[in-house]
């Protein structure tokens, strides 16, 4: 993995004009709301602007090694790291990263074999880079940010090439990789490698996979049977342990990502392969979002027989959001009228499925 990142370091920094718009958290479909999640939120930012470094190791020990999710099975150790890089603020003032940086300094003197405290400061110069870059296309980058996000991109290179026996315990490790490596504009094959190297060592983190398919989408210049083909591995390599679920979470992300309602016509989704996932979801996490979505695929599926089973569970509970994230009220009304026998399809999808180009 070593020479992968070494790799990504020296490739060309001529970037694609692809690299509109990316985020460097990519969105994600399964989005956390429950009082837990609050909860971890403000311990980790008031630990970490009270220089409480013990409470925030304390957290992290808890959530690496007892491998603690959420009611809805999302990770904590994934939503820990999502809400200290909440901390950033996404401006040039060089104070702020100074005082960030001073804080980690402080932080790994008192805790010289911290694991967290390194790949936050990977992240630290990773979104420092961004913020030299923007959102512009290439072409509209002030060619002076050119060095100052090579300069922050080797940073963060060097702080995940140092000592990666003690950071690659945490599958984060390869999720910044990832980032590393794709601003860097390395080749495929090279990223390939890591992606497998990655899910190989932590076969059950769906976070890793849906980074993973983040950058196997083509305008990243992947393709969309990778990602397919990667959906297909999870369930190859995590089946023991998680059954089916990731091929679900990877295929829902990319749905509320790309594809939308009309998923089971564009893409090479399976039915019968998600609709396991998500049973081996609800059979771990009965959880209303869980509940919300799975109801909401069995019904783009038009999959008539499932729907009617899952409605009853979601009730008056229902999530809209997880139907879709500008007309989810409408899609849920018609996918009920749908499940009452009122259509022969739901209404939303016939109209998408009509103006869809013929193939």
């Amino acid at each position: 993995m070593k020479t992968c990142l070494r790799t990504a370091r020296i490739v060309t920094w001529l970037w694609q004009a692809l690299w509109v718009a990316i985020l460097i958290t990519p969105p994600c479909a399964i989005a956390e709301s429950d009082t837990e999640i609050k909860r971890l939120n403000l311990d980790v930012r008031y630990a970490f602007e009270n220089d409480d470094f013990a409470k925030l190791e304390k957290m992290y020990a808890e959530y690496l090694t007892a491998k603690t999710r959420t009611q809805s099975g999302g990770w904590m150790l994934d939503l820990m790291h999502a809400q200290l890089e909440r901390i950033l603020r996404a401006d040039l003032d060089p104070g702020h990263w100074q005082a960030v940086e001073k804080k980690i300094a402080m932080w790994r003197k008192r805790y010289p074999r911290s694991t967290l405290a390194p790949l936050f400061l990977a992240n630290v110069h990773l979104r420092h880079a961004w913020t030299y870059r923007g959102d512009e296309f290439i072409d509209k980058v002030d060619p002076a940010a050119f060095k100052y996000i090579r300069l922050y991109l080797d940073k963060s290179y060097d702080v995940l090439a140092k000592n990666p026996e003690q950071l690659q315990v945490d599958p984060f490790w390869y999720v910044l990789a990832f980032k590393v490596m794709k601003m860097s504009g390395t080749d495929e094959k090279t990223y390939d490698k890591a992606v497998q190297q990655g899910i190989k060592k932590f076969p059950d983190y769906h976070p890793l996979y849906l980074m993973a398919a983040w950058f196997l989408e083509p305008k990243w210049g992947g393709s969309w049977e990778k990602i397919d083909q990667l959906a297909l591995r999870s369930i190859e390599l995590s089946k023991p342990i998680s059954g089916n679920s990731i091929y679900t979470r990877i295929y829902w992300n990319a749905t509320a990502n790309h594809y939308g309602h009309p998923v089971f016509f564009t893409s090479r989704i399976k039915w019968p392969l998600m609709k396991q996932g998500f049973e081996d979801i609800l059979a771990k996490y009965p959880h209303d979002r869980n509940r919300n979505a799975y109801a909401y695929f069995s019904c783009i599926a038009v999959d008539y027989e499932t729907l009617r089973k899952i409605l009853p569970l979601v009730g008056e509970n229902i999530i809209y959001e997880q139907w879709g994230s500008k007309d989810g009220e409408k899609v849920y009304k018609d996918c009920v009228t749908y499940a009452k026998g009122g259509t022969n399809f739901p209404e939303f999808l016939n109209k998408i499925v009509q103006s869809l180009p013929t193939k």
